[in-house]
């Protein structure tokens, strides 16, 4: 088990991502207020499975999301749906919004919550 956020902890768990829909885009995700600062990773989704990414900021991202660590760890342990999230302005985003939705929809989706609960169980607070 691996920290939450950490550059093993995002190579970890990309390949545990599974929207089981036809999703395919290039996310950028940040999570903003951490301990040592803004965490960056992005991950490379075909058919609604990550593919490739890693640590660090994307070149050209599809889709960027931006939240608090607060509410990423919300989302993280099913307290927070993604959707409320982005409706609320508590997740920024940037990017293409048909992309974005079918990114939000993908992880409303049962084998979304099931990747986030599979996310749960991997990530150590350390």
């Amino acid at each position: 088990m691996s920290q939450w956020l950490s550059d093993a902890w995002v190579a970890e768990t990309a390949a545990t991502i599974d929207l089981a829909s036809p999703f395919a885009a290039l996310v950028q995700i940040t999570v903003t207020g951490t301990a040592g600062g803004d965490v960056r990773f992005h991950r490379i989704y075909e058919d609604g499975h990550v593919v490739g990414g890693g640590p660090g900021p994307a070149k050209g991202p599809d889709v960027a999301l931006t939240l608090p660590e607060v509410d990423a760890r919300d989302v993280l342990e099913g307290r927070l749906d993604p959707s409320v999230a982005f409706m609320q302005g508590r997740l920024k985003t940037s990017g293409d919004n048909g992309l974005l939705l079918g990114l939000l929809s993908g992880w409303s989706s049962p084998a979304g919550a099931a990747s986030l609960a599979h996310l749960r169980t991997s990530a150590d607070d350390g």
